[in-house]
């Protein structure tokens, strides 16, 4: 039996195709006797179950099949070319040449699905009491100068006592933020549930807004909501990033606190600037 035939049963077998025992019994023998047949197996069947774990059941589209199917077809011949011109590492000789183009070909997936969750996440984000929905819109106030400030300043300890002062039952987070100036707060009342805003202008003159609700008011209360999926990432220990245009959404739990910041500013400065500022 040639190399090449030998390689499709490994194949075969992590795909559990293959039916008959008897022939079953000679191809895991031959894998243990064989270096090279061993490693394909364990490289097949550690691709397979990563693919299982990140995807889980979820069905490629008919689109993105024949893409895959497209690029493994062109993937295939230009590695052979390869062979002809130039001296390769172990990881793509012969016996490692679909292993390695599949794993590319899986890594876009999980990119793809990856970014496709995330907009999942976000469309389930829906209702009059949606903290998602509500930052959005309380943002886009602010950029049309619709939404008018309680209280104005910089003074943090001064924000907390007005946040307390309003009817705030936890207290609130207050990032001093580097690279962005404290302008001022307002106070929300969410069926009967007093709820804290925080507003910051960068030095560039970008604005970031942060909402706030302690995990009671989502949980127990549910004066406002969040989707069940969100939720589930939150408690998590992650963070939910999304952009839409120019506005970035960063959305995280924190000393009991959810918190969804708008921006537009990039992410890469939303994160080291208020995730780790202090509060």
């Amino acid at each position: 039996m040639e190399q090449s035939e030998l390689f499709e049963q490994v194949t075969a077998l992590v795909d559990n195709e293959i039916k008959d025992q008897v022939e079953l019994k000679e191809i895991r023998q031959k894998i243990e006797q064989n270096e090279a047949y061993k490693a394909e197996f364990l490289v097949q069947s550690h691709i397979k179950s990563t693919l299982r774990n990140r995807l889980g059941s979820v069905e490629t589209p008919p689109y993105l099949k024949e893409r895959i199917i497209s690029q493994i077809l062109q993937e295939i011949p230009v590695r052979k070319e390869k062979v002809k011109k130039e001296k390769r590492s172990w990881l793509f000789s012969p016996r490692f040449a679909f292993a390695s183009a599949a794993a590319v070909i899986i890594l876009a997936i999980i990119f793809f699905f990856k970014s496709d969750d995330n907009n999942s996440i976000a469309s389930q984000q829906n209702g009059f009491n949606n903290m998602f929905v509500q930052a959005k819109r309380n943002f886009q106030s602010i950029v049309d100068g619709k939404l008018q400030l309680e209280a104005a300043g910089s003074n943090t300890d001064a924000l907390r006592q007005f946040f307390k002062d309003k009817g705030v039952k936890f207290r609130p987070m207050v990032p001093k933020a580097k690279q962005w100036d404290l302008i001022g707060a307002i106070v929300s009342d969410d069926n009967g549930e007093k709820l804290p805003h925080n507003f910051y202008r960068g030095k560039d003159g970008k604005l970031a807004y942060l909402y706030q609700a302690n995990e009671e008011c989502l949980k127990k209360k549910k004066v406002v909501t969040l989707s069940n999926d969100l939720l589930k990432m939150l408690d998590a220990g992650k963070s939910y990033k999304y952009k839409d245009g120019d506005r970035n959404y960063l959305v995280w739990k924190e000393d009991g606190k959810i918190c969804v910041l708008v921006s537009n500013e990039t992410m890469d400065k939303l994160e080291s600037n208020f995730l780790t500022a202090e509060k």
